[in-house]
C-alpha cells in the first residue's frame, strides 16, 4: 500500500508516517515540483527486499546468457 503526498502533508504528520512506513513496509511518494521529481520513502525492510529480487533476477540472467 502506498500513498502520495505533498511534502506539506508529509511534514505534517511525519512521525506517523515514518512509523507506518516502518510498521507495515508501507511506501509514500512524495509529490515535488515536476523539474525536481518525486521522491520514494520506503522501509529498509523493503529496499532490501527489492535488491535481493534484483541480485536474483540479474543472477537469473547470467544463466540465460
Amino acid at each position: 500500500m502506498f500513498k502520495k503526498l505533498t511534502i506539506a502533508e508529509f511534514e505534517r504528520n511525519m512521525v506517523n508516517e515514518l512509523d507506518l512506513i516502518g510498521q507495515n513496509n508501507n511506501y509514500i511518494i512524495i509529490k515535488r515540483p515536476k523539474d525536481k521529481g518525486n521522491l520514494i520513502m520506503l522501509s529498509q525492510k523493503e529496499f532490501n527486499s527489492i535488491q535481493e529480487t534484483l541480485y536474483l533476477l540479474d543472477s537469473i540472467q547470467e544463466l540465460n546468457d
